[in-house]
């Protein structure tokens, strides 16, 4: 009898709970549980970018040194099949990586940062030019306010540059270019062993649908970087032989900005071509400032419609909506480096994620 009554007080106790669920709306019920699983997710996010920022110097380091990998891992793993042993072939190529930048910055970064000054006051005469024409004023304020204006704000540009020149001379960049050369190293000497152990690592259930986003978000990068520099050094060659046609001045800069400007795909473009534009402004007035924008316009139109298009084929890309919100995130959480690994990690993320769900994504 006992019995009996423990039965009924277990079977009302759990009918208590389902009758107060039917007392809330289904919409009620819907929007609470999303509700606490979207608060509960947004929590972890926060805590992982907390936790990125107090780390920038050793994060950053390591996602430049994951994507140099992803570039350098082909011809690494040519000389490992010639019977190079796995430490000689990386250092080699990691060696040679760094033989390559050290003559690029030699041969066109010192020229460049000599044109600095040429180009900082190319770009305050063609501002002020700008502000006190027809279309300035239209813009509203007189002149001689926007010309303020604009050179106030051309000042602060410079100056965040001149803060970051003085950075990057700094012993933290110094430790993270070393630190960038010995993960790049362990990286392409043994990347794939070190992935293995990770994946083993990993809940048995679910090994084989990390060890596929792996597969995917690797070749995703690896296309990624292919098509970035390639269509870079097109864009730069292009823009270059159109300014130096026309007579531009600071064509080499013009060009170097370009080829850096394809790696922050859609707002380095347009960064890119603005300068151009008014340089050619001050240059040559008008006319010669049409042309370098129908020059610009053509090259990015040839850039999206042909070049990314051939080149990617049917690997992942992303949107350019997408595009441009990763580089802004990357960009407000830190800064310029923020803004360039923002872009590849959402590379990563848009190529990884359906191999996660699914089977058949390989």
């Amino acid at each position: 009898m006992s019995e009996d009554k423990s039965e009924q007080r277990t079977r009302r106790a759990q009918e208590a709970p389902s009758q107060l669920d039917r007392a809330v709306p289904p919409w009620l019920q819907h929007a609470a549980a999303v509700s606490w699983r979207a608060l509960v997710v947004a929590t972890v996010v926060a805590l992982v970018v907390f936790a990125i920022s107090r780390l920038l110097l050793v994060v950053v380091p390591v996602l430049i040194a994951l994507f140099l990998a992803s570039a350098l891992w082909a011809p690494t793993q040519a000389l490992k099949r010639r019977g190079l042993p796995d430490g000689l072939a990386a250092l080699a190529v990691v060696g040679a990586a760094a033989v390559l930048a050290v003559a690029a910055v030699a041969l066109v970064g010192v020229p460049v940062v000599e044109q600095a000054d040429e180009l900082e006051r190319g770009l305050q005469q063609s501002l002020r030019k700008v502000a006190a024409s027809p279309a300035g004023s239209a813009l509203g304020g007189s002149p001689e306010q926007l010309a303020v204006n604009v050179e106030r704000a051309v000042r602060a540009a410079l100056q965040g540059g001149a803060a970051a020149r003085g950075l990057s001379a700094t012993a933290s960049a110094l430790t993270g270019v070393v630190l960038v050369a010995v993960v790049l190293f362990f990286l392409v000497k043994e990347g794939d062993r070190l992935w293995t152990g990770v994946v083993r690592r990993v809940h048995e259930p679910h090994r084989a649908a990390v060890s596929r986003f792996g597969d995917r978000a690797w070749q995703a990068l690896r296309a990624y970087f292919v098509t970035v520099v390639t269509v870079a050094l097109i864009d730069a060659a292009l823009i270059g032989v159109g300014l130096l046609v026309l007579g531009v001045p600071l064509v080499l800069s013009l060009a170097v900005l370009t080829f850096l400007a394809a790696f922050f795909p859609v707002i380095g473009a347009f960064a890119a071509g603005v300068v151009a534009v008014l340089v050619a402004f001050v240059g040559g007035g008008t006319t010669d400032a049409a042309i370098v924008a129908a020059l610009v316009v053509l090259v990015q139109q040839l850039e999206g419609n042909v070049l990314y298009p051939l080149i990617m084929r049917r690997r992942s890309s992303l949107h350019p909506l997408t595009t441009i919100v990763a580089v802004a995130v990357g960009g407000t959480l830190a800064g310029v480096l923020g803004a360039f690994l923002a872009v590849p990690i959402a590379v990563i993320a848009s190529a990884g994620t359906p191999a996660v769900g699914s089977k058949e994504h390989s």
